[in-house]
């Protein structure tokens, strides 16, 4: 065996056709996570996180921030996410020498590359 897994569910974006089912589907499912592909603005977060209101709180949220709308809203995506989520929060984006990051209970903070190399 591969020993104890998490179970996340990626949906089909909200901006298509398919995401509010697809959202729907993975709230029966009862997954660990929901992994929500291109999250551009919190209001998206909301919309995903209201959804979720019924879903017991173990269902966390994985925000994929994948367009430069989402880098330039940053903080309040990541301040929407964070009651929903258990673990860091890692952007996988890098702008201007930076990144942000995010655990829960705190701020999001700006990440510094390092500009000695």
């Amino acid at each position: 065996g591969y020993g104890d897994r998490e179970m996340v569910i990626r949906i089909n974006g909200l901006d298509t056709p398919w995401g509010a089912d697809d959202l729907q589907a993975a709230l029966a499912a009862g997954p660990n996570a929901i992994l929500v592909p291109k999250v551009s603005t919190a209001g998206e977060v909301g919309r995903v996180t209201g959804a979720m209101q019924s879903a017991p709180d173990t269902v966390k949220l994985w925000a994929m921030m994948e367009t430069p709308l989402a880098i330039l809203n940053a903080r309040e995506i990541a301040a929407a996410v964070l009651p929903r989520s258990q673990h860091v929060i890692e952007f996988h984006a890098v702008t201007a020498g930076a990144c942000w990051a995010a655990v829960v209970g705190s701020e999001p903070v700006r990440l510094q590359a390092d500009q000695s190399g």
